[in-house]
């Protein structure tokens, strides 16, 4: 990993939500595993070509039955997978996700966990970034966590499962983000500047 992308870290508010994944267990794998949440409503999208499909079929019926069952079948297998995705997208909806400042980088996070999370455990993590429709799903090693307060821990961890297309929307983002915090920053120290006349 390029080291500038490693150490580049920034301050920020963003949606967290996380679990421990438990030593051995296999449903631990689903955490990378849904990369498909679009926030659009498919089944609408497809009935609009329903009621045309079913015509067509009908007229095909007559002249190709075989390549019409082929079709009605490969048809079914569309509803299946847009049922199957609209499950998964109530799903997603229903995610609840804690408002943490954290310091994050392209390999890792700091955040204050209400929890004495163990040294070297594993988390299953989900990022809800400042104006994106859905979270970046990443794995992660908790290498601190400190006692702040009393019942709160500050935590940090290394990032060691992640597509790499979500690291690229993750340094994407921070950059804008620098790019924004510094600009604020810079306006406020021109206007705290007295002004001089001549």
């Amino acid at each position: 990993m390029d080291e500038r992308r490693r150490f580049f870290r920034i301050n920020d508010t963003i949606g967290l939500n996380y679990r421990i994944i438990e030593q051995g267990a296999e449903e631990a794998s689903d955490a990378l595993a849904d990369k498909s949440y679009h926030p659009v409503d498919l089944k609408n999208l497809l009935a609009a070509d329903d009621h045309r499909l079913e015509q067509l079929l009908a007229t095909l019926q007559k002249r190709e039955p075989l390549v019409a069952e082929a079709l009605q079948l490969l048809n079914r297998k569309i509803t299946m997978m847009t049922s199957y995705l609209e499950v998964e997208r109530g799903r997603m909806d229903e995610m609840e996700f804690l408002v943490k400042h954290v310091n994050i980088s392209a390999c890792g996070l700091a955040f204050v966990a209400d929890e004495n999370l163990p040294l070297q455990s594993r988390l299953a993590m989900d990022l809800l970034l400042n104006g994106e429709p859905a979270p970046l799903r990443v794995k992660a090693v908790v290498v601190k966590c400190d006692q702040k307060h009393k019942g709160q821990f500050y935590t940090r961890v290394d990032f060691d499962e992640m597509e790499p297309l979500d690291q690229e929307k993750l340094i994407q983002y921070m950059l804008k983000r620098q790019s924004e915090q510094l600009r604020d920053m810079l306006a406020k120290r021109k206007l705290s500047q007295p002004s001089t006349t001549y």
